[in-house]
């Protein structure tokens, strides 16, 4: 079982400053609630939509999705043998082409959250009228095939060329880079 969670959303400070980015998030709606205690990663939440946001000194371009959050069951998390817990977000994680995908049981994401991070604001306004919740996202990498056999071995189904989640509620299209 893989339901999605969050998104992680990178950018280069060598582009783009974080006073920049933390603005730009404001006015899209997000407030940032969270601060890891030993990184640079942030949780940004509007309503049910959350971002883990990083800074990559690295990162190509402008600031864009570079991976997800799942939330999965405890048998799902054992068999992923190539995931390796993170130090700077506290959860599993694997990367396939560029695209990281962390982990996290749901039965102890609040546990995790209230010991290594810090929280920034916590109240968040439930009548913003922007985003509810993320349904979907397409990605495009110059070779999905790996990304789209590690996310059907995490228990998203295919459907008519799409991906879905568990419970029917988070679309993925994984395109190739170049293609229409």
């Amino acid at each position: 079982m893989s339901n999605v969670s969050f998104f992680e959303y990178s950018y280069n400070p060598a582009y783009e400053n974080s006073k920049e980015v933390a603005q730009r998030l404001c006015d899209l709606g997000f407030i940032c609630r969270a601060r890891h205690q030993h990184s640079d990663y942030t949780i940004w939440v509007q309503n049910l939509c959350i971002l883990l946001v990083r800074d990559v000194e690295d990162h190509p371009g402008a600031g864009r999705i570079t991976g997800m959050g799942l939330n999965v069951d405890h048998q799902t998390l054992i068999n992923q043998h190539e995931a390796s817990p993170d130090p700077a977000t506290d959860f599993f994680k694997l990367t396939v082409n560029d695209f990281n995908i962390y982990m996290v049981e749901e039965s102890v994401l609040t546990e995790k959250s209230l010991i290594n991070y810090e929280v920034v604001r916590d109240t968040v306004n439930h009548y913003n009228k922007g985003l509810e919740y993320f349904s979907g996202l397409e990605i495009n990498l110059s070779d999905p095939g790996k990304l789209y056999l590690k996310l059907t071995q995490l228990g998203f189904k295919e459907d008519s060329g799409r991906l879905l989640s568990k419970n029917n509620r988070f679309t993925l299209m994984l395109r190739e880079s170049g293609a229409i």
